[in-house]
């Protein structure tokens, strides 16, 4: 998963771009230290080898605003496969919430070391699992308290997973999660598959060893599985735009045209 590992400071790079623009949708003065030197490489990169950069940016910095505007009033929140994202030390958080993160340890060990003189907002339980394996026990070591309401943010982690893993992963979340939860992820409709607009960013992500295995054209049904009620928007749509969002949107029904999705599902209070 080395790989992932990388991608995690390339998109703490983004993050330090979008906190440079006069329109940000958020600030992340972390950014820089967290994305170093390979980050910004990796950034850079990317931009040579790619036109539409402008669109995945628009897309990490809707993203991210989705989450943190979901996330910012809870009790507790569980960042899963967080990356280098410095969401407990950058939001303006309740006073008495718990932020609870994890990815592999190589990550993990990374950010801490990044981090160690640094003052989080929020009570920070940072740890190390992997998101394959089952966390569930050292989230209940570190504190979590599963009577308590929690938000559940999945960035840019689906798409990595084999299909079992994901219905692994939110069967786990789901056994977690007190009435009143909220589940915040984004994930790419089945066509990124199959056109040929996306066939090339698809393989330099296989090649680069995060070749993307999941993704689905009926989010809803997929969370709804796990007993979560879905609200959700596909990327540029109202409410996941921000004034950020420029492309074109499509109908659903088109299912050949690729798109992200931005899925909001909330755990009912009446089980």
């Amino acid at each position: 998963m080395r790989a992932l590992a990388e991608t995690a400071r390339w998109a703490a790079a983004w993050r330090e771009r979008e906190s440079l623009r006069a329109d940000r949708l958020f600030h992340d003065p972390w950014a820089s230290l967290l994305a170093g030197a390979e980050g910004r490489r990796m950034l850079e990169l990317a931009d040579a080898a790619n036109s539409r950069q402008q669109s995945v940016g628009a897309h990490l910095a809707v993203r991210t605003r989705f989450c943190d505007d979901r996330a910012v009033a809870a009790q507790q929140v569980v960042s899963v496969a967080a990356g280098m994202d410095a969401r407990a030390f950058r939001m303006d958080w309740h006073p008495g919430v718990r932020s609870f993160e994890f990815d592999q340890a190589e990550v993990m060990e990374l950010k801490l070391k990044l981090l160690n003189q640094q003052v989080p907002r929020c009570c920070w339980e940072p740890f190390a699992a992997d998101v394959r394996e089952d966390w569930t026990g050292p989230l209940g070591n570190t504190g979590f308290q599963h009577a308590a309401p929690t938000v559940w943010i999945l960035e840019g982690i689906l798409q990595y997973l084999s299909e079992t893993e994901v219905h692994t992963l939110l069967a786990r979340i789901t056994a977690c999660s007190a009435p009143g939860s909220m589940l915040c992820a984004d994930l790419p409709s089945a066509s990124f598959f199959r056109s040929p607009w996306t066939r090339p960013a698809m393989e330099a992500c296989a090649v680069r060893g995060v070749g993307w295995q999941f993704a689905s054209d009926d989010p809803e049904m997929l969370v709804e599985r796990h007993g979560w009620k879905a609200e959700v928007r596909q990327l540029g749509e109202e409410g996941a735009n921000y004034g950020r969002w420029t492309d074109r949107v499509f109908d659903r029904k088109l299912t050949e045209i690729p798109r992200f999705f931005l899925v909001c599902a909330a755990r009912p209070s009446n089980l």
